[in-house]
């Protein structure tokens, strides 16, 4: 670098090559490490026990075609939670304990009239077992009045492995 008689700074042309990758190297790790950071503190932020899901009684849910969840009941059998059954009667879940092993699942206490029609109702009281997805789709659900299927792909307009019954 040089001064000019204006008293201005010029760089040498082959050193703002040389700079030009390394900014923007540079720009992209930060970057990078402030999205996975980001990840991991959502991740990391999961309900944790006492916490509560109300679905509130709107006796028309907005979207007829929410997903039935399949889930586990704590005695080991299992029951449908169909999304457009609790928002049209209303109901929560209490987050009850974070199991860690063999994934990361949930303990939820569902009250309520009903989860679903017919046989595969999980009752009006009932603790439930419930993967992080089922979770998410079931706080998305509560809060949006909608669902966002694990695809990306607005409930209803695609069918998810979530909608599939028991083996």
């Amino acid at each position: 670098m040089r001064l000019s008689r204006d008293s201005e700074v010029e760089m040498n042309p082959r050193l703002a090559r040389a700079l030009l990758p390394m900014v923007t190297g540079a720009g992209c790790m930060i970057a990078l490490l402030s999205a996975m950071n980001a990840v991991l503190a959502w991740r990391n932020a999961a309900p944790a026990a006492g916490d509560m899901i109300a679905f509130v009684a709107s006796g028309t849910p907005a979207n007829q075609h929410m997903p039935r969840l399949y889930v586990e009941t704590a005695e080991g059998a299992r029951c449908a939670i169909d999304v457009t059954t609790i928002q049209r009667s209303g109901g929560s879940f209490l987050v009850e304990a974070r199991l860690q092993h063999p994934a990361d699942r949930f303990v939820l206490r569902w009250i309520g009239l009903r989860t679903a029609e017919g046989e595969a109702d999980c009752g009006r009281d009932r603790a439930l077992v419930v993967d992080r997805q089922q979770l998410e789709t079931l706080v998305v659900a509560a809060a949006t009045g909608a669902i966002l299927a694990p695809n990306g792909v607005v409930a209803g307009e695609e069918e998810t492995a979530q909608d599939q019954p028991p083996a």
